[in-house]
């Protein structure tokens, strides 16, 4: 099943009119990317954070993944049950900076577009991504490059800068931070020894593809 077609899928159980009006045009624009970044991968247990309508959870699973899923917004808000059960995927309702759902038991986790979104110090999330993966398990993750795609966001690029989880409220910006190329790779190699950063020719968002976890004493 293509993109696409898990696209109309989405489309026809979709909550709400948003996905049509807009959130799958935005979809259009990185998700391939993403996608070719999988793609080669051979199919195991994987975990998408912040899974947004549940279209890669869906084109996952039509690959052979098994697929979980976790989000900080309830089942139906977006992710209906229907397409849950088509999936035969997992949701957890969990807020990730209060850790990770299971310790070394994906071997993909997936963030799409989630880090500038992050109400808090993203690297407190990054770290419960890499203690949910297996020893050889890969973290993919994407996010626009403030030097090509101008975003307004609270903190700018600088992530160290934005409050830790539990030391004051969630903003109330959509964005609250941007990355640079070289900002990104300093936040993913807090965690994973090895860190590939890539933005094809035409797009504003980069991917990252990161493995080789970190053991600190």
């Amino acid at each position: 099943m293509t993109l696409q077609q898990v696209q109309d899928i989405i489309q026809e159980g979709a909550p709400g009119p948003y996905y049509a009006e807009a959130y799958r045009g935005m979809e259009g624009y990185y998700l391939p990317r993403l996608c070719a970044e999988i793609e080669p991968l051979s199919p195991g247990r994987s975990m998408e954070i912040g899974p947004g309508w549940g279209t890669m959870m869906l084109w996952m699973a039509e690959r052979g993944w098994a697929t979980e899923v976790c989000d900080l917004l309830p089942l139906g808000h977006w992710i209906t049950e229907a397409l849950l059960s088509r999936a035969r995927a997992v949701f957890h309702y969990h807020d990730i900076f209060m850790g990770p759902v299971g310790y070394g038991c994906y071997d993909l986790v997936l963030m799409t577009q989630v880090l500038p979104h992050l109400k808090f110090r993203p690297d407190a999330v990054v770290q419960s991504c890499a203690e949910m993966l297996t020893p050889d398990g890969v973290l993919v993750t994407s996010a626009i490059n403030a030097e090509t795609g101008h975003v307004y966001s609270t903190y700018g690029t600088n992530w160290r800068a934005v409050p830790q989880w539990g030391t004051a409220p969630a903003g109330l910006d959509m964005i609250t931070m941007m990355f640079t190329p070289g900002s990104l790779r300093e936040l993913l190699e807090e965690q994973f020894a090895t860190v590939e950063i890539t933005q094809p020719q035409g797009l504003a968002s980069m991917v990252a593809r990161c493995s080789g976890k970190v053991v600190r004493p």
